[in-house]
């Protein structure tokens, strides 16, 4: 679900030429359904730039937050 493939979240996050903090604010709206604090949006960006291979890492951010109790409880 979470895998890198033709058109989902993770492929656009990667493909996408935005800004790391614009990609990340289409993360949260795409998961969470709102925008992150700055401080979540801060801690994202460095995280996922943190490799200049970002796959693994889109993927790891994906589940993260799929797996926030703010999702369970959510959606």
């Amino acid at each position: 679900m979470i895998r890198r493939r033709k058109g989902n979240l993770a492929d656009a996050l990667i493909d996408s030429r935005e800004p790391w903090d614009k990609r990340v604010d289409r993360l949260f709206l795409s998961v969470l359904t709102r925008l992150p604090r700055a401080d979540e949006r801060g801690k994202f960006v460095k995280y996922l730039t943190s490799d200049k291979k970002p796959d693994a890492l889109v993927e790891e951010a994906v589940w993260v937050l799929l797996n926030t109790a703010e999702f369970r409880f959510n959606h």
